[in-house]
């Protein structure tokens, strides 16, 4: 298994409820996130890689912020995704930034 599809992987399946408060496993989370946000950067590739993980990640929005980080990454610079309607995710960005706090 690839580093990415790891990563994904820890993401993606969160079978055990009671490791959302475990520190040790939100650590593992902002990990992935950030190596993610590394991979995609100025590469082509691994942006079409993960893009189609996309819907994950808009669900998970409010509890990360490396997952805007990782958005804007994705679409940065990509002409492919610009064709792609985008509605869905900037209301998505949008009510998690409008129920954030600082």
């Amino acid at each position: 298994m690839s580093v990415e599809n790891l990563a994904l992987y820890f993401i993606k399946y969160r079978t055990d409820k009671s490791q959302i408060n475990d520190p040790y496993y939100q650590q593992l989370i902002t990990s992935c996130y950030t190596f993610l946000v590394n991979y995609v950067r100025n590469n082509l590739q691994n942006q079409i890689k993960v893009h189609n993980n996309l819907d994950i990640f808009l669900r998970e929005i409010e509890k990360n912020p490396l997952i805007c980080l990782l958005i804007y990454e994705l679409f940065k610079n990509n002409k492919q995704f610009l064709t792609l309607n985008v509605t869905k995710i900037l209301r998505t960005i949008i009510i998690s930034a409008e129920e954030s706090s600082l």
